[in-house]
């Protein structure tokens, strides 16, 4: 996932979900690793051979999967369209890396994104 990137780049967060509420279908993705520059990596395993690989297009600072596996969180910053500054973002993903929604964030910044015990809502810090 970091073809053509050039530069140092750092890891934002590694998140495994553990299977302990099943997952959404057999063979689901469950290893997800994200880097700083906004490249992530989905996986079914640490060998996978074919892994799921996007650009979220943020600064990446924190990553989580949900209580079941079925969505992931994904906390970061990005250039504003119409701006010259950053926003504050929640992107949410399936499994499959397919993007699911949006969140704007206000504040200044974020440090860290937690999903609640029920899955229903997340913690920003």
């Amino acid at each position: 996932c970091l073809t053509n990137v050039t530069g140092a780049v750092s890891i934002a967060g590694i998140h495994w979900y553990s299977g302990t509420e099943g997952y959404v279908e057999p063979d689901c993705p469950c290893l997800m690793i994200c880097f700083d520059n906004g490249r992530c990596q989905i996986m079914r395993h640490e060998h996978e051979e074919n892994p799921i690989s996007f650009d979220t297009g943020m600064n990446v600072v924190g990553v989580q999967w949900n209580h079941c596996g079925s969505v992931l969180a994904i906390a970061g910053s990005q250039k504003a369209a119409t701006e010259d500054k950053d926003v504050n973002v929640v992107q949410f993903y399936t499994p499959f890396g397919e993007h699911l929604r949006t969140l704007k964030v206000p504040g200044k910044q974020m440090a860290a994104v937690s999903w609640e015990g029920g899955g229903l809502r997340i913690a920003l810090a």
